[in-house]
Formats: C-alpha cells, structure tokens, sequence
C-alpha cells in the first residue's frame, strides 16, 4: 500500500523495508568515506576480492592501450597470414608492423604532402591516401620461416 510523505512524494515501499541500494550508491550516500574517496574505496574493494592472478592480469591490463582502426580487409588479411604464420597474436604482429613502419618514416624522411586527399569527415583537415598493400603470395614466397 503507498503512502504519501509530508512532501507529496510518494512511497510504493511499506514502511519499515530496508532500500535496496548497491554498494557504490551506499559508499557515496554514508557520511564515513571524505568527498571523492568511494571510487578509491570500491577499487580497493575490488582489487581485494581479486586471485593474485587477477590482479597481475589488472596490472598488465593498465599498461596496454588499446586502439582501433579502419583498416582495407586485404591488410587485415594480410596481418592474419603473417601472425599465423609467425604463431604470434594479431595484436602483436599489427603493433611490430607499425613500429618498423614508424622506423623507416624516420630514417627515409617521408613527406605526406603528394598522398593526402580532400577529407571524409569534418573531423579532419585531410584524408592519407593509403598505398597498395601488397598480395599475400609476396609474402609467402619471400619470407620463411625457420620451422619450414
């Protein structure tokens, strides 16, 4: 049966039954943690509740960033041949093709005037038309790997 309050607000919970609250709302709405510390307090909730597994696991976790992109699905595919191929996770082999991409940006003082273009969104001032990626079968035949 609902009650009104002196306020007008009214009640659909019988006088007497506990709220249900979960613990973050209960953290923020008790006068025993300061402004601010109920995250802290539920991490280290958390991080308590955790196998030590889990917390290197979390450690490891903070450490990565991780990112998406558009890519062709010729590069996409390309990357899964290569990282199968190696037995190394996509992951990993996307981010050492990057890096070596980086590596000869640096060393061959590459310009990207004559390869930007008009762009796709508003959010940018230019789009980078991309090059060819080359055919898996280059790859294949170029490349050996040392358990072959």
């Amino acid at each position: 049966m609902a009650r009104k309050s002196a306020k007008g607000i009214n009640r659909s919970r019988p006088i007497g039954q506990p709220l249900d609250i979960d613990a973050a709302v209960a953290a923020i709405a008790t006068d025993e943690t300061p402004f601010g510390m109920g995250d802290k307090l539920a991490a280290r909730q958390r991080k308590k509740a955790m196998t030590p597994g889990q917390r290197r696991k979390a450690e490891k976790d903070k450490e990565r960033v991780r990112i998406a992109i558009d890519a062709p699905p010729s590069l996409d595919d390309l990357i899964v041949h290569l990282q199968t191929k190696e037995g190394v996770s996509k992951s990993r082999m996307a981010c050492y093709l990057m890096i070596l991409g980086l590596q000869k940006l640096l060393e061959d003082n590459i310009d990207f005037t004559d390869h930007k273009g008009p762009p796709n969104t508003p959010r940018v001032a230019y789009t980078l038309n991309l090059p060819e990626v080359p055919p898996i079968g280059l790859f294949t035949a170029t490349f050996k790997n040392g358990d072959e």
